[in-house]
């Protein structure tokens, strides 16, 4: 069942199509119109008309199958006042054939009134008039002229009846006859005319006579209008039959009155008709006031052809047909005849049925509206005819051939268009070449169908050329310039079938392999095309290793300074130039070989001279012109004559691009039906310079083909749309024309011709010549020379074997040419000749091993010393830990940074003292909460290490984490800028020591009571303050490690604050601090363990706080005093303690031994000290008995001490007694050597000190 329905619907479908009508051979390829880079259809603009569409019909039957348009469309126009309005429904080069909203480009009836130009009426609009299509037509209202005779006794109407009512009920048809017609229709009807016999107006299309009611207004007329549509014929005739027999007498007598249009009148049975006179347009616009609501529609009207302006341009063979289809009225008549003979259901099919019989009847003259055949294509040839080097009558006698074999060409490649040559003489000269485009384009007004340009020859004249050419989109096809190179994207339109010389920088790059050449000096002319290759060979073959030591170019006014080409070839030969690339012009060829003779660099003596291939052999002869004088000022004139030229010139080597492709190629070209090969077609070639007497040249296989490439892309572009060769010229159609010559692959006169998106000919092997003088014999006698083909080079070959050497090349020394390199001493041998290789590898092994052992070493180096560095790092880190401060932290990186103040908050007015790190200054610091207070700046002297910043920071460190009444505050730190500064609360009175010596002799005044400064309730409160720091310490688990007098401080209110933390350090978990570095210590304020065990403990601190005690009771008293701090080591050692001065409370007596107990464990705790003297508040009390001391004594001896092997710990000691000279004789050094070294602050030199030697063992163990 779904096959037959399916084979119904295609039958109905087949029923439909429009089948080919004129029977005539189908146009190959289609055209199209081309805009903008898109196809677009023809589109025919229609009016409601029958004789409008009739023509139209045959309009589309004709572009379809006569000039192969496959896609015409007819759209409906919609009705214009104007002719203006008309015109914008014209297309605008936008189509969206999505909404199917196409726009006529061509409108074969549009009428126009008498006295209105297309020209002046769209003027501003996008459309042009074309010619006429038709006689004349024109609106207006009609009636039968037998009736009018018959019923009125004439048939002259004067519009001015229809103002009377009583004369119009003539012209009146009957409601009842209408509606009996059985058909749609309209009808207009003024006021007037409701009650009244008005006359009944047939009218065909409403929006086409729509107009009619504004008169029948305007001019009060007596008239009703019916628009009856489609059936406007079919009505009137009915009516005509009811009214027009005169022996019906069963109706009132009744004449039809129509409105229509003269060409109508052809579709209605009876065609004589009478017209109702109306007023001549004019008159009414003079006569009446409001002449513009009259319209001119009765007017006379030409019908036109209108066309979109772009039709021209874009699609001249269907303008050309257009401009010249014109029907006349008997083809009309025919027209409507034919279509009302039609019995077709649908009006589509009737219309294209009438138009098929009436264009098959008339053929012949419709397929006059084509344009002629052989429509000529211009391609403008620029040869160098005034330049024998070129042997240009060869090249034109090939481009000839090449345009006579397109035009021939059995399978017409360019299908109905015949190619001319036009020739002209480029001179090789720039400016005569661009006059010549000038004249193609402009002049001779070629430009409309001018394919392209054919040459330059020269390069020097392509490049103006091809950048000119890319305005006006023109194609130039170079057959010979092989100099220049271009930019596709900047010149799009340029090509040439001749390789670039370029390549011949791969050649040399062979040669010089083959031959192990590697000095090379090159001599061009500057500022020329032709010669840029040679920078290109130099880059090429520097990657070889090919050093050019001399690349000299000259200007064409050298030639006339006297000897300056012999300049540059004595500068060659004192470089030691033995092969010599030229690349010069004939002029300079003479001159500089001339000269090469007479200074011995000829091939004879060793030379190598690469010459271009197109010099020889044309200047080789004796006539004038080819002599060479004044080549030397040195020895006068010189003559070169022919003999000695061709020894001078004898095995030069020269390269060029091979000419011809293998004699057994077949190329484009046919005779018959088979394509010729390139052996028949030199055979012809010449034989055809044979009867013009032209010499044979090289570049004609490269001309021949260069107008095959342009039919071939010419034929391309036709089968795409054939409408393209009309607008070459136009952006979008001209790079489609150079994208198909991009494509163009063929195989032609001189090879392969493919570009491959290039603008030169892809890859063309390159033949290698060496010139042979007197090699040939002619008739005479006489030997010449001739060129010699010994190589090729071809680039798609595989690596390795691109140059092939046939063997006839010759060196005149019968060896291969030295090219001047002086060999060298290898100071290398014992590593070249073992590994069997070059020096230069040589040197480069010793260059990498030598520097590989450099860099070896120094990374070991690096490697060690970083070591080194990371091992004092972490003992640094380990110390640095130990004041509580870690180094990689990045928290702790700074954490003085909150203590940090700007230097310009502090003022320093006074010097306090100096210290080992620096000077210690009196001044002012401002605190935002305090304001300005007094301190004590303690500096670090500008210079310091890096350990002496650690250890004058590491004071500040430990201070800033202690918060007590009886320690010295640190109110801040200045670290950003050296000197540094560390900033303490201001003691007013200074130290306790020089405090109570200051008040010494207060004592034995008298009476004292308790608010005198020496009572013993101060006495007590101060040693009190002492006891309270040394608790809050331990409490911290802090030792102080060194608690004198000295380090105790006095503030304005007389309490006593511990300070000087340079010794201060943290405990371990073992409640001890151990220590084991350098340093300098307070040997007579030293427990004995700290002495002989470097162990401190908060016990060690109440020993020195008992020594503190001593010093309180005796007013500042030297402890020890009359020993020396090396005795005072070994009277503690031995258990000894000082002497407790008479007088002292037995109380105080019992606290001060207590203190001094050998067993650290057996003295009493720092707090508990402060409860003791919190309760005995008066219990210290002066006592002078003792002598009055407070100066460290002098020291002379050294002397070691002796330990036993016994004990638990290992401990030695030595003691090195200061000289004499040295600045504190009180002093002894006490060095530490333990597990590692860390860095503790230097403290001053003075009497409280010892410096000593103690090493102790990692295994022992002090038991506390």
């Amino acid at each position: 069942m779904k096959i037959v329905v399916f084979l119904l619907l295609a039958v109905c479908a087949a029923a439909e199509t429009l089948s080919p009508c004129m029977g005539i051979e189908d146009v190959s390829p289609k055209r199209f119109i081309s805009y903008q880079s898109k196809n677009y259809p023809v589109v025919v603009g229609v009016t409601e008309r029958l004789s409008h569409h009739l023509v139209s019909q045959v309009f589309k039957i004709f572009v379809e199958e006569a000039l192969g348009y496959p896609d015409v469309k007819i759209v409906n126009l919609s009705r214009s006042a104007t002719s203006e309005e008309l015109a914008y429904q014209f297309f605008d080069g936008v189509i969206d054939p999505a909404q199917n909203n196409y726009k006529p480009v061509v409108d074969l009836e549009a009428w126009v009134p008498l006295g209105d130009s297309t020209l002046n009426s769209f003027y501003s609009s996008r459309v042009l008039e074309v010619g006429a299509t038709g006689p004349p037509v024109r609106f207006g209202w009609f009636a039968p002229t037998a009736l009018l005779q018959r019923e009125l006794n004439r048939t002259l109407i004067v519009y001015d009846l229809f103002k009377d009512p009583l004369q119009t009920s003539i012209f009146s048809i009957p409601d009842e006859v209408l509606k009996s017609l059985n058909i749609s229709y309209y009808i207009f009807e003024p006021e007037w005319c409701v009650g009244t016999s008005c006359a009944t107006l047939i009218a065909s299309y409403k929006n086409a006579t729509d107009f009619v009611k504004d008169d029948i207004q305007y001019m009060h007329f007596y008239v009703r209008v019916v628009w009856v549509e489609d059936n406007f014929t079919d009505v009137v005739s009915r009516l005509l039959a009811i009214y027009g027999n005169p022996n019906k007498k069963s109706r009132l007598p009744k004449i039809p009155l129509i409105i229509s249009h003269t060409l109508d009148l052809l579709a209605l049975g009876q065609k004589d008709y009478s017209s109702v006179v109306f007023p001549v347009c004019e008159y009414y616009g003079s006569q009446e006031t409001e002449a513009e609501t009259w319209s001119c529609h009765y007017e006379g009207q030409r019908m036109v052809k209108l066309v979109w302006e772009e039709l021209k341009n874009t699609s001249p063979t269907l303008h050309h047909a257009i401009s010249k289809i014109e029907f006349t009225p008997n083809y009309y008549q025919e027209l409507v005849d034919i279509y009302l003979k039609q019995k077709s259901p649908t009006k589509s099919q009737r219309l294209y049925d009438a138009a098929c019989e009436w264009i098959n009847k008339h053929k012949n003259e419709t397929l006059l509206w084509r344009q002629p055949d052989n429509i000529e294509l211009i391609l403008v040839g620029i040869f160098p005819l005034t330049r024998p080097v070129f042997s240009p009558g060869g090249i034109f006698v090939a481009a000839d051939m090449a345009v006579k074999d397109v035009n021939s060409d059995v399978d017409k490649v360019l299908g109905n268009y015949k190619l001319k040559m036009v020739f002209h003489n480029g001179k090789c000269q720039a400016d005569v070449v661009m006059r010549t485009f000038i004249d193609a384009v402009v002049t001779q007004n070629h430009y409309a169908n001018l394919v392209g340009i054919l040459g330059p020859a020269c390069s020097e004249t392509v490049e103006p050329l091809a950048g000119v050419a890319t305005h006006f989109d023109v194609v130039v096809i170079s057959y010979s310039a092989e100099g220049s190179s271009f930019d596709p994207n900047k010149y799009p339109y340029f090509f040439r079938t001749i390789g670039e010389n370029r390549q011949y920088q791969y050649v040399y790059q062979e040669l010089f392999r083959e031959y192990n050449w590697k000095r090379v000096a090159t001599l061009s002319e500057e500022g020329t095309k032709y010669t840029e290759y040679v920078s290109l060979t130099q880059d090429l073959l520097g990657k070889d290793g090919v050093t050019f030591i001399v690349n000299r170019k000259f200007s064409q006014s050298s030639l006339e300074e006297p000897g300056k080409m012999r300049e540059y070839l004595e500068e060659f030969r004192n470089k030691g130039a033995r092969i010599i690339i030229a690349d010069i012009n004939e002029a300079a060829a003479k001159v500089l070989m001339c000269e090469a003779w007479h200074l011995n660099m000829t091939a004879k003596d060793g030379y190598v001279w690469f010459l271009p291939s197109w010099l020889m052999p044309f200047w080789l002869d004796d006539t004038a012109e080819n002599l060479v004088y004044n080549v030397s000022s040195h020895s006068g004139n010189r003559l070169c004559e022919s003999k000695l030229m061709q020894e001078a010139i004898d095995c030069h080597l020269s390269f060029s691009h091979v000419f011809f492709a293998a004699d057994n190629e077949t190329i484009p070209t046919k005779r018959g039906n088979k394509h010729m090969t390139v052996k028949q077609w030199q055979s012809e070639y010449e034989s055809k310079l044979k009867l013009g007497a032209h010499k044979k040249s090289d570049y004609a296989g490269y001309a021949y083909d260069a107008v095959w490439v342009y039919a071939k892309a010419l034929n391309a572009l036709m089968k795409e749309n054939q409408t393209h060769i009309s607008s070459l010229h136009s952006p979008e159609v001209a790079e489609k024309f150079a994208n198909y010559i991009r494509n163009t692959n063929f195989s032609g006169v001189s090879g392969r011709i493919e570009f491959r998106d290039d603008p030169s000919r892809n890859s063309t092997p390159v033949n290698i010549y060496q010139w042979h003088s007197f090699s040939v014999v002619d008739a005479n006698g006489t030997k010449h020379g001739s060129r010699v083909q010994v190589g090729i080079y071809d680039p798609k070959g595989p690596p390795g074997k691109k140059l092939l050497l046939n063997g006839k090349l010759k060196w005149l020394k019968n060896e291969v040419p030295w090219d001047g390199t002086v060999p060298t001493t290898c100071y290398v041998d014992w590593i070249a000749k073992p590994l069997n290789t070059a020096c230069e590898t040589a040197w480069v092994i010793v260059n990498v091993v030598g520097i590989g052992l450099i860099l070896l070493v120094v990374t070991v180096a690096v490697l060690i010393i970083k070591h080194r560095y990371d091992q004092k790092v972490q003992l640094t880190q380990k110390y640095m830990k130990s004041l509580g401060i870690d180094l990689l932290s990045v928290t702790a990186a700074n954490n003085l940074d909150k203590w940090e103040i700007a230097k310009d908050r502090v003022v320093i007015n006074r010097t306090l003292g100096q210290g080992a790190f620096g000077t210690v200054y009196g001044g002012e610091a401002y605190f935002d909460e305090n304001g300005w207070m007094a301190v004590a700046v303690k500096t670090l002297k500008v210079g310091s290490t890096t350990e002496e910043k650690l250890d004058f920071l590491s004071e500040a460190e430990v201070m800033k984490r202690f918060d007590h009444k009886n320690i010295v505050q640190l109110l801040a730190v200045c670290t950003k800028s050296e000197p540094v500064y560390t900033i303490m609360e201001f003691m007013l009175y200074g130290d306790l020591k020089t405090f109570l010596l200051a008040r010494r002799h207060l004592v034995n005044e008298g009476q004292h009571d308790d608010s005198d400064e020496i009572s013993s309730k101060k006495l007590t409160n101060m040693a009190l303050d002492i006891a309270r720091a040394l608790s809050y310490l331990a409490e911290l688990k802090y030792v102080h490690r060194d608690v004198a007098c000295r380090n105790c401080l006095v503030n304005a209110s007389r309490v006593i604050k511990l300070g000087d933390f340079g010794m201060t350090r943290p405990m371990c978990d073992n409640d001890y601090y151990r220590f084991n570095r350098k340093g300098m210590l307070p040997v007579r304020w030293m427990a004995p363990e700290s002495l002989m065990l470097g162990v401190f403990t908060p016990a060690s601190d109440v020993w020195s706080f008992g020594v503190v005690l001593y010093e309180i009771i005796t007013f500042g008293n030297f402890p020890f005093q009359g020993m020396s701090n090396n005795q005072v080591l070994e009277y503690v050692k031995v258990g000894n303690t000082l002497s407790i001065p008479a007088g002292v409370k037995a109380n105080l007596e019992t606290l001060i031994k207590s203190c001094w107990h050998t067993d650290a464990h057996k003295r009493p705790a720092a707090a508990e000290i402060v409860e003791f003297l919190a309760d005995n508040a008066r219990i210290i009390s002066p006592c002078l008995d003792v002598p009055l001391s407070s100066v460290p004594p002098m020291e002379d001896t050294t002397f070691g001490i002796p330990f036993s092997e016994g004990k638990t710990r290992k401990f030695s000691m030595t003691l090195r007694q200061r000289t004499s000279n040295s600045p504190s004789n009180d002093i002894r050094p006490l060095w530490a050597d333990f597990s590692e070294p860390l860095l503790l602050n230097n403290r001053p030199t003075g009497s409280d000190f010892i410096t000593e030697d103690i090493t102790m063992d990692h295994d022992t163990n002090f038991p506390l």
